[in-house]
């Protein structure tokens, strides 16, 4: 179970590592590729650790949920309003607030925490209820995402992309140890992502529910996951004792602290900073949430429902 873990969380080390690169000012090609899987890869590895038997009714299931990601949500969400309120300098702090909370606030990139939160709980009556239609219910999501799409209807807190985002949580969990593959597949994979990512009219954008034409964008995300997933196995078993795999495995463990400060802390640098240098500006942010992390892990663990503890890579 813990080289499981291990797996996945080298997995998310990758992913988080895309995400903070997708917002940066990268090429097109190398930004229309990284989106092509990397929020999918987490909406699946987060379905791959849906345990049924640890959610035997639903209020066990939400308060589980709230206490893992409604309640760091919460608290993230008004640090980083504080800081956007400032760094924009809205003239109305408390209307600020109200207006981002009543309408939706997009959150920079924690608009993934209330969307995994619904899928979640939608998942768990879909999986309890209707099991036996559960490919049928996915194929009805599907739809009804590309309608929404279409039709570009946003819902608040971008709940809209929860019908994307539950198709690639259920595949996360149904064919989990499902399927086995050698390593060197994830080279195919990887081709195979590249070419439909180029085939594809749009570049996906979950967070703005752009999803481009729908065998392209599954085909290009379902093999970008599979190989970041074989990549992530067997660099485990090749190089499990040097530091890179202890980075990624410690990211891998922090992505909720990077995704929520990663946008706000570039934010401050440059709203505070006069230097032009992009690499100068991300070597800064990467000490910043380095040290973050240490703070949030070692004084403030009860944030994200885990004992404080002594933060390092071992």
């Amino acid at each position: 179970m813990e080289k499981r873990n291990e797996i996945y969380d080298i997995a998310k080390g990758i992913g988080i590592i895309l995400v903070v690169i997708g917002h940066t000012g990268i090429p097109d090609y190398f930004s229309n590729w990284i989106y092509s899987f990397h929020m999918p890869l987490f909406f699946w590895i987060s379905g791959t650790f849906y345990k049924p038997e640890k959610n035997t009714n639903l209020l066990i299931l939400l308060q589980r949920k709230f206490n893992s990601l409604i309640k760091p949500y919460i608290i993230f969400t008004i640090i980083i309003l504080f800081l956007t309120h400032a760094i924009n300098n809205n003239n109305n702090l408390f209307d600020y607030f109200i207006i981002n909370f009543k309408y939706g606030w997009s959150g920079l990139a924690l608009w993934f925490i209330p969307v995994l939160f619904i899928t979640e709980v939608i998942y768990y009556l879909l999986n309890k209820y209707i099991n036996k239609y559960i490919i049928y219910s996915l194929l009805i999501c599907i739809a009804l995402a590309y309608l929404l799409s279409t039709y570009k209807i946003h819902l608040p807190y971008k709940l809209e992309v929860v019908c994307t985002s539950i198709v690639f949580y259920s595949l996360g969990y149904l064919l989990n140890n499902k399927i086995k593959f050698p390593w060197y597949y994830l080279l195919y994979f990887l081709f195979i992502n590249i070419l439909f990512t180029s085939l594809n009219s749009e570049k996906l954008d979950l967070a703005y529910n752009k999803l481009g034409m729908v065998i392209p964008t599954y085909i290009a995300a379902i093999s970008g996951i599979l190989s970041i997933v074989l990549f992530s196995e067997y660099y485990i078993k090749l190089k499990k004792n040097i530091w890179s795999s202890k980075i990624l495995i410690f990211l891998g463990k922090n992505t909720f602290i990077i995704l929520a400060f990663h946008q706000i802390i570039m934010m401050l640098i440059i709203s505070l900073t006069s230097s032009r240098m992009s690499i100068v500006r991300h070597l800064i942010m990467w000490g910043i949430l380095f040290l973050l992390i240490y703070i949030i892990n070692n004084y403030f663990g009860w944030i994200l429902s885990k004992s404080s503890s002594k933060t390092t890579i071992n």
